[in-house]
């Protein structure tokens, strides 16, 4: 997911690059970052990698808000935007191991009083954009959307009609999300903001991560930014209403970041065959698995490249966030960049960096 929305509020000149010393050990991923940064105009880029369940590097450059002349830290805070997704749908496997519901459940066996349309639809496909369901994004994976509020943007959603039939097609679709949020708050009876604090952020120590957008305040956030060609940058602020956040709205930096992803990872968090469930590539109605490219493919809120010897699992998000962790090698990767880039394509330079064969 890109923004929903943006506030362009003040055009500065481009930041050069910090002139603090890196933190990372890998000269080719220091070389790789800092000539990205130069050519896209990014202000700042943070990093971490994670190895056999433990940091091995980890790095800061450029400037967390340039107005204001404040370096760039691995303690700085950025929005992840989609990257969310991934901690919504682990929640959602937390409940199915505790028997409160399954993936085969039906949204109309979920939620109350929805349009008639989207009552047999297994839960399985909302969490893999499979569903059909009309989206609440007026472009896809963007914004604006139908409404800023919840209650009216659901009165819209039923005079839309299906994009197609469950599990014929895959697209990406905020509505699914929307309705996990919703599922989520009726099972546990809590808001979903706080079981994600309780079950995911406060046990591991997530202590700098919040949830929040643009009209928040954060501490420690990075201000955003976006540049035009000339390298002028503009400040962008990032709005995720938030009825949509289990889709998007998490904010955090690399430190708590690569903690979710070695427990994740190391099983402290969920069972192996939870996550199978979701890092397996979702199939659709004639059988076929879904695929983004070649290798690529959706499970339930990740993407899933199941390239041989290169297998890995993760998400990107709002054109600032990405994570990535590899099975083969057991190795994870982290970045957070407060201008806007492709981030997969940040994330994948980094990872050659370290693992010089990969395709």
């Amino acid at each position: 997911m890109s923004r929903f929305t943006a506030g362009l509020s003040l055009v500065i000149a481009a930041a050069s690059l910090s002139p603090l010393p890196a933190f990372a050990q890998n000269d080719r991923a220091e070389r790789f970052i800092r000539e990205t940064m130069a050519s896209r105009h990014l202000p700042s880029v943070t990093m971490a990698v994670i190895k056999d369940g433990r940091v091995i590097d980890q790095a800061a450059f450029g400037t967390a808000s340039v107005e204001l002349n404040v370096p760039a830290t691995v303690s700085t805070v950025y929005p992840i935007a989609s990257a969310t997704k991934a901690f919504a749908t682990e929640l959602l496997m937390m409940l199915v191991e505790e028997h409160k519901l399954e993936l085969t459940d039906t949204l109309g066996a979920l939620l109350p009083d929805l349009p008639e349309a989207w009552t047999g639809i297994p839960l399985s496909r909302a969490m893999s954009h499979t569903s059909g369901l009309p989206d609440i994004a007026l472009v896809p994976g963007r914004g604006p959307l139908v409404s800023e509020d919840g209650d009216s943007a659901m009165v819209k959603l039923r005079t839309m009609p299906m994009q197609f039939r469950p599990g014929e097609k895959w697209s990406y679709n905020q509505t699914n999300y929307m309705l996990i949020k919703r599922i989520i708050e009726r099972i546990t009876g809590d808001v979903f903001e706080a079981q994600v604090r309780h079950r995911i952020f406060e046990p591991i120590g997530m202590t700098s991560t919040a949830f929040g957008d643009g009209k928040d305040v954060i501490p420690g956030r990075a201000t955003a930014y976006e540049a035009d060609k000339t390298g002028k940058l503009t400040v962008r602020r990032v709005d995720f209403p938030p009825y949509v956040r289990a889709a998007a709205g998490i904010n955090t930096n690399v430190v708590d970041w690569s903690k979710w992803l070695i427990a994740l990872t190391s099983g402290s968090l969920l069972k192996p065959e939870s996550k199978a469930e979701l890092w397996t590539a979702v199939k659709l109605n004639d059988g076929s698995v879904f695929r983004l490219g070649k290798q690529m493919g959706y499970g339930g809120g990740y993407v899933v490249d199941d390239t041989p010897g290169f297998r890995w699992i993760g998400h990107s998000g709002g054109g600032t966030a990405a994570f990535r962790y590899f099975l083969d090698q057991k190795i994870g990767f982290v970045v957070l960049t407060n201008g806007t880039m492709d981030p997969d394509a940040l994330l994948a330079g980094i990872a050659k960096a370290y693992l010089p064969d990969l395709p």
